[in-house]
């Protein structure tokens, strides 16, 4: 069982987070009436009126019993017109496609890289095995083993070479 103490140190604490909820809710409420409000409220005029306490009034719909004084407001231009909204849309289209392409070219890039590096990893691997090994063995197309040649071998060593100069830097 709670003691008293706890009980009320909870109540305050809910009742302290009640008054925050109610008051959250009344500002959102503000906020959401006056998005919903003010449209209909600039559309229809804005006037102002004096009662008889001296206390002045704005109201979107002229009181009947008031003699109330219709405001001017200015409502300024769209920045920009339909067409030239149109442009400007049509320009971050492009300029989106150009960001993906863009991306897309650095993606590829960066694939094209990472191949780079692993065929020339490849490449060296293989010119320490050549280098290392005088007499290389070699499979044909049908399994079968045979001895490489001198010549062969220093071809297959000047090929490899070339393509670790021609593509590893």
């Amino acid at each position: 069982m709670l003691s008293l103490q706890t009980r009320s140190a909870l109540t305050k604490e809910t009742s302290s987070l009640n008054r925050k909820y109610i008051r959250l809710t009344q500002i959102l409420a503000t906020v959401v009436l006056s998005f919903i409000i003010a449209p209909a409220a600039m559309s229809e005029g804005i006037y102002k009126w004096v009662d008889d306490n001296g206390k002045i009034h704005y109201g979107s719909q002229r009181p009947e019993d008031a003699d109330a004084e219709k405001m001017k407001l200015h409502v300024p231009e769209p920045a920009s017109k339909p067409e030239s909204q149109k442009e400007a849309e049509e320009e971050n289209l492009e300029g989106d496609q150009k960001k993906e392409a863009t991306l897309e070219d650095h993606a590829d890039q960066e694939k094209a890289n990472k191949e780079r590096s692993a065929y020339c990893a490849k490449e060296r691997k293989r010119l320490q095995t050549v280098q290392k090994n005088k007499q290389i063995h070699q499979k044909d197309a049908s399994g079968k083993v045979s001895k490489l040649s001198s010549e062969a071998r220093n071809k297959r060593l000047n090929k490899i070479k070339a393509n670790i100069s021609k593509y590893c830097k």
